[in-house]
């Protein structure tokens, strides 16, 4: 388990470094084979982890917003969901709520002080590092003069 939550978080981090996708979409163009993360994003297309746009596309460019991410972490670990409204600015009707919402619930993130979610915004890496191990279970202690400091040092430490 703790292997495959390592090539989850690996592939993830990927993604949102480069930046990538909406989960939400059905068989897509090969417009990533040239790219150099290739092999990750076929590994999580492979296990059904992600897919392309509606519109037939994948934009392996494409930086990954909050919305996105949630919904690729969530969706990976927890299958189908009711979709909710558990944010000021995700109404229930938004295919990415029932992912925010679950994640809001198991304590994965907690939004913003202002009770909202932000889904445009794009994901920052060190949100990301402390979703994915909040997701999988693996223990960080909160302490430090930044919020993240101890999800990048468990990270770290762990070679994730």
């Amino acid at each position: 388990m703790k292997f495959l939550a390592y090539r989850i978080f690996l592939a993830l981090t990927l993604i949102v470094t480069v930046g990538l996708i909406t989960p939400t979409a059905r068989i897509f163009a090969n417009d990533y084979d040239a790219h150099k993360y290739k092999d990750a994003i076929d590994f999580l297309i492979d296990r059904e982890m992600i897919k392309g746009y509606s519109d037939g596309t994948f934009r392996p460019n494409r930086i990954v917003n909050r919305a996105e991410f949630v919904a690729m972490l969530v969706g990976t670990r927890f299958g189908k969901l009711p979709s909710r409204r558990c944010f000021k600015d995700v109404p229930a009707s938004q295919w990415y709520s029932k992912y925010a919402c679950k994640a809001k619930k198991l304590h994965i993130l907690s939004g913003f002080s202002d009770g909202t979610f932000r889904p445009h915004e794009p994901v920052p890496f060190v949100q990301a590092v402390s979703m994915v191990q909040r997701a999988y279970d693996i223990t960080f202690t909160t302490s430090g003069n930044k919020w993240f400091e101890g999800a990048i040092r468990s990270a770290s430490e762990k070679n994730l």
